[in-house]
C-alpha cells in the first residue's frame, strides 16, 4: 500500500486498509452481477426479438439451443464470479481477452469508430484480466471437503485385491 505521507498515523491507514481488503472479493462479485444482467438483457431481446423473424422451425430451435446453453454457461461462470471462485475468474478472463484480441482486431485502422468506441470497449473487456492478476490471492479454490467422497474413494483396483 502506498503512503500518501511517511508521517500518516494507523488511524489514517485503517479506512484504505479496509476499502482495499473489502474491494478484493467485491470487484468479482460485481463482475458476476453485470454478467446476470447481461443475461437477463439477452432474455428479454431474445424473447421480443425472435418471434418477429421469419425462421424455420428447425432453425429456431437451433438458435434456441445455442442461446439457452450460452446463458447456462454465462449464468455458471457468474455464479461462480459471484462466490469468488479462480475459475469463473479465470474463465471470464480468458472470454475478455479473446473478445478484446478479436474487436481489436476487426476495428482495423478506423480511427473514428476505434477512438470513440472501440478503444473504451477493448480495454472495458480486458477488466477482469487485471482484477484476476491483480486479486489472485482473494479468489478461493474449490473446496476440497465437498470433493472428498471422490477423491478418497477406493481405486479399482485397490477392490480386486482383498488378501
Amino acid at each position: 500500500m502506498i503512503l500518501d505521507s511517511p508521517t500518516e498515523t494507523s488511524v489514517q491507514l485503517l479506512p484504505k486498509c479496509a476499502v482495499y481488503a473489502y474491494m478484493n472479493g467485491e470487484i468479482f462479485k460485481l463482475f458476476g452481477a453485470a454478467i446476470l444482467v447481461f443475461d437477463a438483457f439477452l432474455v428479454v431481446v431474445f424473447g421480443l426479438g425472435m418471434p418477429r423473424i421469419g425462421m424455420s422451425t428447425r432453425s429456431f430451435i437451433e438458435v434456441e439451443l445455442l442461446f439457452f446453453t450460452f446463458l447456462i454457461v454465462t449464468a455458471m461462470i457468474a455464479i461462480g464470479m459471484i462466490r469468488v471462485q479462480r475459475w469463473a475468474a479465470v474463465a471470464t478472463s480468458t472470454v475478455g481477452l479473446v473478445g478484446s484480441i478479436i474487436l481489436a482486431l476487426s476495428l482495423g485502422t478506423r480511427p473514428w469508430e476505434a477512438g470513440l468506441v472501440g478503444m473504451p470497449v477493448v480495454f472495458g473487456l480486458l477488466l477482469p484480466l487485471y482484477a484476476t492478476v491483480r486479486y489472485w490471492s482473494s479468489l478461493k479454490v474449490v473446496n476440497s471437503m465437498s470433493l472428498t467422497p471422490f477423491v478418497d474413494a477406493p481405486g479399482s483396483s485397490d477392490r480386486l485385491h482383498l488378501g
